[in-house]
């Protein structure tokens, strides 16, 4: 992956020069957000000084989305449902608790089998609840209805699974001009492309005005 040297201003004013990893100097200015910093200028090391980025770096308008039913990539098509970080967090909840259940049954401990029966039921209430949420998403995905949206908020999310912080993103639209408000999250890298202000475009279910996802889809 490509490195950036980059120079930026703190909340103090005081003017930092560091490295950055990232797939794009678009990617490369976000990432320098996210920890707080306003970018000064952006490089990527190894080419003329002349090269620097002082200010966002123009990107072609993405196209609308097409007109529905959309077809979608293989890898979100059929593995999406799993991928949601919740999921992740749910399915490593439920078997933690189902071992601890399973050993207090064997080991007689009676009614004190039933706190762990409890966090298996809320790690299956959460998992079934995100795959719901997955399975609206994918339904924006292929028959919503198009957008434009402005994002409000980028960065990392405030929670941890297996020791990773997803990447979190918030947007507003309007739907039959109603104004509504977007989250995603993943562990994809690639919704770090985006920047803190920056327009795209959205897909949402007529049905569910709420239920909205970014286009093109996010892995």
């Amino acid at each position: 992956m490509p490195e950036y040297v980059y120079t930026a201003t703190d909340d103090d004013g005081v003017a930092i020069s560091a490295t950055v990893e990232a797939s794009s100097p678009q990617s490369a200015l976000s990432r320098v957000r996210m920890q707080g910093l306003e970018p000064i200028s952006i490089s990527e090391i190894g080419l003329p000084d002349s090269a620097a980025h002082t200010e966002e770096p123009s990107f072609p308008r993405p196209a609308p989305p097409p007109p529905s039913p959309r077809p979608l990539p293989h890898e979100i098509g059929r593995f999406y449902r799993w991928r949601n970080p919740l999921m992740f967090f749910a399915v490593f909840f439920s078997l933690i608790s189902t071992f601890i259940f399973t050993g207090f049954l064997f080991a007689g401990a009676g009614f004190a089998a039933l706190m762990p029966a409890l966090f298996l039921a809320l790690g299956l209430g959460i998992g079934l609840r995100t795959w719901r949420i997955a399975d609206r998403r994918l339904r924006a995905w292929r028959y919503g209805t198009a957008a434009e949206a402005t994002i409000t908020s980028i960065g990392q999310a405030n929670y941890n699974v297996n020791g990773r912080s997803p990447f979190k993103m918030e947007y507003e639209y309007a739907a039959d001009g109603v104004p509504m408000t977007g989250t995603r999250t993943t562990f994809n890298p690639d919704i770090t492309e985006y920047s803190l202000g920056e327009s795209l475009w959205v897909v949402f279910d007529p049905a569910r005005p709420s239920v909205s996802a970014e286009w093109p889809p996010i892995a």
